[in-house]
């Protein structure tokens, strides 16, 4: 518990090949890993509410026996993928909103991302000594592509066009 390990998330674009990003996670951090790939569904929020209201009435049942059925999984793990489910669906809507009034097409790209305690390391003698907790990490990768569009008397056409990546 509290090594340092190696990681390296991509997605593949047929036009950019593999977009990747390395992390260095500590061993024992909790992390949730979001995938924007076609938009945030109504099912996957509706489920996702679920989980969320199922852990908070155990929480709240003061029964011992409910408390005991709760796992690492309730606690944080919903609350990490809350999180991230949140930032990208939160994200799809206000470039929708920006996108419709000032005449631009938005065409998200697919995007990932993690949302994760932080775990910091203090070492001795190059052994892991003591954790601590830190500020959670965010989203690594969110593109978009955004087209914007002239409109003449026969037919709007493409002006320009650019990609975002965050």
């Amino acid at each position: 518990m509290g090594g340092e390990l190696y990681e390296e998330m991509g997605l593949w674009s047929p036009k950019e090949g593999w977009e990747t990003s390395v992390n260095h996670p500590t061993a024992g951090s909790y992390r949730a890993i979001g995938l924007d790939l076609q938009g945030a569904s109504p099912e996957q929020a509706a489920r996702l509410k679920q989980q969320l209201e199922a852990t908070k009435a155990k929480l709240e049942s003061n029964s011992e026996v409910q408390l005991a059925t709760l796992i690492k999984h309730n606690l944080v793990g919903d609350l990490l993928y809350g999180t991230v489910f949140n930032y990208f669906a939160l994200n799809d809507l206000q470039d929708q909103i920006a996108a419709q009034s000032s005449d631009i097409i938005s065409y998200r790209l697919p995007s990932y991302g993690t949302f994760s305690t932080n775990l910091h390391t203090q070492y001795c003698n190059f052994h892991p000594w003591r954790l601590s907790s830190g500020p959670a990490k965010a989203v690594q990768n969110c593109s978009r592509q955004f087209c914007g569009l002239a409109y003449h008397a026969m037919s709007p056409s493409v002006v320009y066009r650019w990609t975002s990546t965050t």
